[in-house]
């Protein structure tokens, strides 16, 4: 990879991020109800829209976009690449060579795997488990 490739995958990187959080911006109303304290170590999206005051279905639909955006699209990218990766992991000739890259491989997914599915589990039963209006 070179500094021109690297240099445009962290601008889209910011771009989205920023996109994102202008997104939640203007379709948040600018009043919160209630406690106004969020209990995690980072400000996630699905807290700050439970502390809106109201369960409209634009904030349900905004949380699950956002949800989408940030979670299963880039998980489907890794798992792209690393179907690549078993591709190439196929064509090597030396069992000790696919023994080498099989080992980093299943290390590198368990971690993958384990991240993004608590992570799109959270997402999904929050959204799941918010009351409707009434």
């Amino acid at each position: 990879m070179n500094n021109q490739v690297c240099i445009q995958l962290a601008m889209v990187t910011w771009a989205s991020a920023f996109l994102l959080a202008i997104i939640l911006i203007i379709a948040i109303p600018a009043h919160f109800c209630g406690c106004n304290v969020i209990n995690h170590f980072t400000c996630e999206v699905q807290a700050l829209l439970k502390l809106t005051g109201s369960n409209t279905p634009v904030r349900l639909i905004l949380g699950l976009v956002i949800g989408i955006f940030t979670l299963p699209l880039p998980f489907i990218f890794i798992l792209i690449s690393y179907t690549r990766i078993v591709v190439v992991m196929l064509r090597i000739h030396s069992a000790e060579g696919r023994l080498k890259v099989f080992s980093t491989y299943r290390s590198h997914m368990t971690v993958v795997t384990i991240f993004y599915g608590t992570a799109i589990y959270m997402y999904l039963d929050s959204v799941k488990g918010v009351p409707g209006p009434g």
